[in-house]
């Protein structure tokens, strides 16, 4: 009997019933997102980059268990949007050198400001299955499609100083991506009281995609537009997925809280001029990281 009891545990664990053979769930997110090469300018000899703070988000699944053999699939969407501020003046000696504007020239500005902006929207498509290790320990290996689509807005505006006196100028970029492809994974139950289970998942999806990318240079006097550049290109990039928590079970719910990341390998496609001619373009390909903290519930019905 006491084995018995422990098996439903477990299997209420990896989120399958025999007698509630549908599910769903509701996480919400406060995650914050990093990404490298997003600098803006140079002061006194530190790197001013936009100013990241957890943002909100949620995810979203049904799913149900098939007749046999204790196999589930499940449809998870997830968004999240993100913005930082560019702010930054000059004060005293410690004046800003900016970085993106076109041509590179020897010189600085009083002011800097703009925005980053994230906008990043997911479907995962998942069949898995749970299987019992011992009375206390689950696995549920995963395999299935992902789906995502990230839009990056990045606006910067320079003022004053000896580059732009009487003048500013407004750099303009966008980068956007959409993308598809299998995603294979595994997710770890243990029963710590009968109630209470620790839960780990990690996961790794190939994604094929297509990136677009928009960067333009707009002054309000003089030449004012000083360049604009279009890119696109298909190319195969890497997600990886970590979570860590716990799980509290009542009844035919259960309680989730944990710390969750999430890396775009390569995602940031921003295009950058090394010197103050045109065909001094290029691209460094930078991570997106997605992290925080995931509060949820989910239910059998």
């Amino acid at each position: 009997m006491r084995s018995k009891v422990l098996f439903f545990i477990g299997i209420a664990c990896c989120g399958f019933s025999q007698e509630a053979p549908l599910r769903a769930s509701f996480n919400l997110l406060r995650w914050e997102a990093r990404e490298n090469g997003l600098a803006y300018a140079i002061q006194g000899g530190n790197v001013k980059n936009p100013q990241m703070e957890p943002n909100w988000g949620f995810r979203c699944g049904i799913g149900a268990q098939l007749p046999k053999d204790q196999w589930g699939v499940d449809l998870i969407a997830t968004h999240f949007h993100a913005r930082a501020p560019v702010s930054a003046k000059t004060k005293e000696e410690k004046v800003l050198y900016p970085v993106w504007n076109y041509p590179l020239e020897e010189g600085y500005v009083d002011e800097a400001k703009g925005r980053w902006r994230l906008h990043m929207g997911a479907l995962d498509l998942l069949l898995s299955r749970c299987c019992q290790i011992s009375d206390y320990f689950f696995l549920a290996p995963f395999a299935g499609l992902k789906g995502a689509i990230l839009r990056q807005k990045y606006q910067i505006a320079y003022q004053g100083g000896s580059l732009f006196p009487q003048s500013s100028d407004q750099v303009s970029m966008k980068n956007k991506s959409f993308s598809g492809g299998p995603k294979i994974g595994l997710e770890m139950d243990w029963n710590i009281l009968s109630w209470l289970c620790f839960s780990a998942k990690g996961a790794v999806s190939f994604l094929y995609g297509y990136f677009y990318i928009h960067e333009s240079d707009h002054a309000k006097i003089g030449v004012k537009d000083r360049f604009e550049v279009h890119e696109r290109l298909h190319i195969t990039t890497l997600c990886s997925e970590a979570l860590l928590g716990l799980k509290i079970f009542w009844k035919n719910f259960s309680f989730q809280m944990g710390w969750e990341q999430q890396i775009f390998f390569d995602q940031s496609q921003w295009l950058r001029f090394t010197a103050p001619f045109k065909n001094s373009l290029i691209c460094n390909p930078q991570n997106l990281t997605l992290q925080g903290w995931v509060l949820g519930v989910s239910g059998k019905f």
